[in-house]
């Protein structure tokens, strides 16, 4: 459900958890990334996007997820435009069940209502 800040912030924590060191392999993965796609891999970051976006975003995150740390979901929320981004923090859920929250449909039906008419 949550949504991760940063692409290596995610991937850095991911190789960690595997107990992989950052160099060679993660370092040059990372290059090879770049090469393929010409770009630096943080010009992909959601952080580095949220100021450039001009609609409301409605960022859902839950605070059980052991996938995507509760952080990033704060990170990009800092990021936004507050007049802008709402976060809405689900309690006990993980990354995969908020949509069983039972305001999960009723809370995204009414922000599409709000600002998609």
């Amino acid at each position: 459900m949550g949504a991760f800040a940063d692409p290596v912030t995610m991937m850095d924590l991911e190789f960690r958890r595997h107990h992989i060191p950052r160099f060679p392999l993660p370092w040059l993965m990372y290059r090879y990334i770049e090469y393929l796609s010409k770009k630096r891999i943080r010009t992909f970051a959601p952080i580095n996007n949220m100021s450039a976006i001009q609609g409301h975003v409605l960022l859902i995150h839950n605070t059980d997820d052991a996938t995507v740390p509760y952080s990033e979901a704060l990170r990009l929320e800092k990021a936004g435009d507050r007049k802008q981004v709402q976060l809405w923090t689900q309690e006990g859920y993980g990354h995969s069940n908020g949509h069983e929250h039972p305001d999960f449909w009723p809370r995204i039906t009414a922000f599409f209502q709000k600002y998609l008419q």
